[in-house]
């Protein structure tokens, strides 16, 4: 639905809220790939500041999943640093 009206927030909120942890969770990793790819190109062009943490997060998951659980961790605690960092600003 999101998609179809396109409502770039609410693709956003149903891609982190289900897309993604559903996939992954599955194990579907083409389908995750997909939904996250798809939410990093919403948040990036849309400038979505507060939820890009979010798609870096799942970035991570997913690359753990393929096996780059380096790079895996690097991006995962460079996300969760840059949420606490936000917290503390507000």
């Amino acid at each position: 639905m999101a998609q179809a009206i396109q409502h770039p927030l609410s693709l956003v909120y149903a891609l982190i809220q289900a897309a993604c942890p559903v996939a992954l969770l599955a194990g579907d990793l083409a389908a995750a790939d997909r939904a996250v790819t798809m939410l990093l190109g919403l948040s990036d062009q849309h400038t979505m500041l507060g939820w890009n943490v979010w798609d870096r997060c799942y970035q991570a998951v997913l690359l753990a999943k393929q096996g780059d659980f380096a790079i895996a961790a690097r991006l995962l605690r460079a996300a969760l640093g840059d949420l606490a960092k936000a917290r503390l600003r507000h």
